[in-house]
């Protein structure tokens, strides 16, 4: 704390200055970030008491108050505020900050050096009690007449079976559903008890019927949820999901200017290979590249295809010398034949462009516009290489 709480008269309000260090991740010493709070703030969190809260300076100056304004209190003398402070939290009589006679109490916080007194007229703190005893006999004498009434009645032979048709009762009421009541006697109780076992086994069934419909609907939700974000052919996120992850990273980028990488690549000649070997050899051709892509990231980062041959990599706070790096290695690990058509091993290279997320950019889309420039300079200098955006 670098000032104690205290009154300022430029912005009117009671401030608070702190001062936090900025540490490295090695512990050391990088800078330290000040602050003003404003202790107006607290004033929502004050009012839930219908008596006034006051927060006093160290000196017993009033900073803040839930429905006076500061400036127009009387402060506390000296003798009051001691005593207040020697019992905290016990109701005393003293002269308040309006110089009325007050039912209060005081608390010295041991974090801060703040004070807080909360005060209500002595009038109408009785006269709300008066109030709530003569509800309170009142309902007293209302219940007592009811319960005897009602015990009068329940004691002429009734209470033993009723009591347990009320646990049975009470034990569906926490889930139970295997509760079962004997038959009773002949009479009403005996043709409720009947009814509340019907009863039971409908529920019983219902129940069973229920869980199996939520779990099945479950699954279909989870399903339908997966299928909305995710490539049927490869199993990567789709464009859909692509732009939700860029405009997510762009955020965590304006708040604490860590940048993102983006990965564009493109499968070189990929009309030819389906000229050549098939459209279903394509497929596994791309499906391949799909999983390449995965295992070459961190659990961490994103990959998604963003249409026909084109796929898109967001490393999430990565330099740019580590992400062509990794752009590399990917580039190397599809130029590897695996996907056969017949005896034959199908050649495959990509051109991948890289692009990070810089200041001044308005939106995630100039980064993947960066990363798109930098991948057809790729074709153009001969594909199956990586290029950055500079």
């Amino acid at each position: 704390m670098l000032k104690p709480p205290r009154w300022d008269s430029a912005r009117a309000t009671a401030t608070l200055t702190v001062i936090v260090p900025v540490l490295s991740l090695r512990n050391e010493l990088l800078g330290a970030l000040s602050a003003v709070l404003d202790l107006g703030t607290l004033k929502p969190r004050l009012r839930s008491s219908p008596a006034e809260v006051i927060l006093l300076a160290p000196d017993g100056k009033p900073l803040l108050s839930t429905k006076t304004m500061a400036t127009a209190l009387t402060p506390l003398g000296r003798e009051p505020l001691q005593r207040l402070l020697a019992q905290p939290g016990i109701p005393m009589n003293f002269a308040g900050h309006h110089q009325r006679e007050v039912l209060g109490v005081a608390y010295a916080s041991r974090s801060l050096p703040i004070t807080v007194v909360t005060e209500r007229e002595r009038g109408e703190v009785f006269a709300e009690w008066l109030e709530l005893l003569e509800l309170f006999l009142l309902l007293g004498a209302g219940l007592t007449l009811l319960v005897g009434v009602i015990a009068y009645w329940m004691g002429r032979s009734i209470v033993r079976p009723l009591n347990s048709l009320i646990a049975a009762a009470d034990g569906i009421a926490r889930g139970d559903l295997t509760v079962q009541l004997r038959d009773a006697p002949a009479g009403e109780i005996g043709h409720l008890t009947r009814v509340f076992n019907m009863m039971t086994d409908r529920l019983r069934r219902s129940h069973a019927e229920v869980r199996a419909a939520n779990h099945a609907l479950q699954r279909q939700n989870e399903l339908l949820e997966a299928l909305a974000v995710t490539d049927s052919l490869t199993g990567l996120y789709n464009r859909k999901k692509l732009d939700d992850i860029l405009a997510e990273q762009f955020a965590r980028f304006r708040r604490n200017h860590r940048p993102f990488v983006a990965v564009m690549l493109d499968l070189d000649n990929f009309k030819l290979i389906n000229d050549t070997y098939g459209h279903v050899a394509g497929d596994a051709v791309l499906a391949n590249v799909a999983d390449i892509l995965k295992q070459s990231v961190r659990s961490v980062d994103y990959v998604a295809r963003y249409g026909g041959e084109e796929f898109v990599v967001v490393l999430v706070e990565t330099a740019l010398g580590e992400a062509l790096d990794i752009a590399e290695r990917i580039r190397a690990e599809v130029e590897i034949p695996r996907v056969r058509a017949g005896n034959t091993l199908i050649p495959v290279t990509v051109s991948l462009g890289v692009a990070h997320s810089r200041e001044g950019d308005d939106g995630p889309a100039e980064a993947l516009a960066r990363a798109d420039h930098a991948l057809y300079a790729a074709k153009r200098a001969g594909r199956n290489q990586v290029q950055c955006a500079m």
